[in-house]
C-alpha cells in the first residue's frame, strides 16, 4: 500500500471522529459523557493516523533504497557483462585473423622455405666437413701438397692452390691450421679441425717439408710449387 492511500484513510478516521463528536455536542447534557469519550476516541484515531503516517513514510524510505540498490547492482553486473563480452569479441576478431593470416600461406611456399633452410643447412655441414675429408682447397696460381697425420696414424691428404708468400699464409686462409703467436713465431694447436697441446696432451704438430723434419715455421717457410708440407702428432 503506498503512503498517500494509507494517509488518505487516516485523515478520513479522524473526520468521521470529529462528525461523531460534533453530533453528540448538539445533543443534552446527557450525553456529556458520550461526546468525552468520542474526544479520546478521536484523539487516539488521530494519534494512530500520526503512527501510520509515519510507518508509511519508513516503508516507502525503504522500498526506495531496496530499489535504488537493486539498480545499481543491475547496472554493475550489466558493465561486467558488456565487457566481458567486448573482451570475447576481441579475441574472436584476433583467432579469425591470425587463422585468415596461415591460411592465406600456400603450401607451396611453406615447402620452398623448408628446402632453402635444408639446402642451406647442407651447405654450412659441407663448408665444415670438406677440409676434415681432404681434397682440393684455396685458389690461385701455386698448387702444392698438404697431408695431415693424426695420433692414430690417420692420414688425411690435401691440395692447395694459392698465391700466398709463405705456407702458413696458405693453410691458415683455407682454415686448415690455426695457433698462437710466439717468439719463434705461429705456435700450430689445431689442425684440420684437431686440435693437440703439448702442455695438456704430451704431443704436438710436427711440420715436415718434403718429408723432412722442418728447419724453419711454417709462418716462415716460402711455397714451392709441386712441394709437399704435412703436420703429424708426434
Amino acid at each position: 500500500m503506498k503512503f498517500n492511500q494509507i494517509r488518505k484513510i487516516a485523515v478520513c478516521a479522524a473526520l468521521t471522529a470529529a462528525v461523531a463528536f460534533a453530533a453528540v455536542g448538539c445533543g443534552n447534557s446527557k450525553t456529556e459523557s458520550k461526546a468525552a469519550s468520542v474526544a479520546e476516541s478521536t484523539a487516539s484515531v488521530s494519534a494512530a493516523s500520526s503512527a501510520v503516517s509515519s510507518a508509511a513514510s519508513e516503508a516507502v524510505t525503504a522500498e526506495e533504497s531496496t530499489a535504488a540498490a537493486a539498480e545499481s547492482a543491475v547496472e554493475s553486473v550489466a558493465e561486467s557483462t558488456v565487457d566481458s563480452v567486448v573482451e570475447s569479441a576481441a579475441e574472436q576478431t584476433a583467432l579469425v585473423y591470425v587463422e585468415s593470416v596461415l591460411e592465406s600461406v600456400s603450401e607451396s611456399a611453406v615447402e620452398s622455405a623448408a628446402e632453402s633452410a635444408a639446402e642451406s643447412t647442407l651447405t654450412d655441414v659441407e663448408s665444415v666437413m670438406e677440409p676434415m675429408i681432404g681434397g682440393v682447397l684455396g685458389e690461385g696460381e701455386t698448387e702444392f701438397f698438404f697431408n695431415v697425420t693424426d695420433a692414430e696414424g690417420v692420414e688425411t691428404p690435401f691440395t692447395i692452390h694459392t698465391d700466398a708468400k709463405t705456407v702458413g699464409e696458405a693453410l691458415l686462409a683455407v682454415n686448415l691450421i690455426a695457433g698462437e703467436d710466439s717468439q719463434y713465431g705461429l705456435y700450430v694447436k689445431t689442425v684440420n679441425g684437431l686440435t693437440v697441446d703439448y702442455d695438456r696432451d704430451g704431443k704436438y704438430w710436427a711440420f715436415y717439408v718434403d718429408g723432412e723434419y722442418a728447419q724453419a715455421g711454417v709462418d716462415a717457410t716460402e711455397v714451392k710449387a709441386g712441394s709437399t708440407y704435412a703436420f703429424k702428432v708426434e
